[in-house]
């Protein structure tokens, strides 16, 4: 690490890994960081990465595949961040990914296969922004957008996440929701899974005692989803609980 200027961070590390069955390889990584101003930066990175397959996926119940080749890939990423009040921050990330061999899981039980899909260019971006709305009160919201050569199989080009927390002092609540884009149901993109939006309500009850309560109702609207097809996901739930703390 080296900070040539007061307003410049400069980063770099390598990795070297060598497996018995697949070889060498070499992962350096380098980063820069600018300030722009006291509340806003901007940074840059370029990182190699891999994931050899696991024992299970080589080996083990329940979609063994000896044949798995590592996945490798090549990550350039710019990062905008910025804090312009003291209850308001926000970041965004634009990336630029290519990728080769990445592993998934296709089918279902007990036709379920793994194997590597190719190599893709992944291009894409993140924001998430979090706004302390009260003392008590936080609104938090994030979205990412994917666009792939190749997108992999249960992988949404659109995702949306937020949540909303209260703070009451004698209890805490949790309203958290997502809204899941279209997605590719086979290797093939022959068929697609639909979109859902989900939401969540969860209080938990604070006491003086060592335990507290809570009570969780998910999938709120009671939408009909699958993420992965042919195994249709519960319709609107709930379940209630005691934590102990020690």
């Amino acid at each position: 690490e080296r900070t040539p200027a007061s307003r410049l961070r400069l980063e770099s590390g390598v990795r070297y890994d060598h497996n018995s069955q697949y070889g060498g390889i070499t992962v350096p990584e380098f980063g820069a960081m600018f300030r722009l101003a006291s509340n806003y930066s901007l940074a840059a990175t370029v990182a190699r990465g891999f994931r050899n397959p696991t024992l299970r996926e080589l080996y083990l119940f329940p979609a063994p595949n000896p044949l798995l080749e590592p996945e490798t890939l090549w990550n350039y990423q710019l990062t905008f961040q910025a804090h312009p009040r003291s209850n308001l921050s926000a970041w965004t990330a634009f990336y630029y990914a290519d990728l080769s061999n990445l592993i998934v899981t296709t089918g279902r039980f007990p036709n379920l296969a793994l194997s590597n899909s190719g190599r893709a260019i992944n291009k894409g971006l993140e924001a998430n922004a979090v706004w302390k709305i009260l003392p008590r009160l936080s609104l938090n919201s994030g979205y990412a957008f994917l666009r792939s050569t190749n997108l992999a199989p249960y992988v949404p080009q659109n995702k949306l996440n937020y949540s909303l927390d209260w703070d009451a002092r004698f209890a805490f609540v949790h309203f958290g929701g997502m809204t899941v884009g279209r997605r590719w149901a086979d290797p093939a993109h022959a068929s697609q899974l639909g979109g859902y939006t989900l939401g969540t309500l969860k209080v938990s009850f604070f006491t003086e005692k060592p335990y507290n309560l809570f009570l969780m109702v998910d999938n709120l609207f009671n939408k009909r989803y699958q993420v992965v097809p042919g195994y249709p996901m519960p319709g609107i739930n709930a379940m209630a609980g005691l934590g102990l703390h020690f």
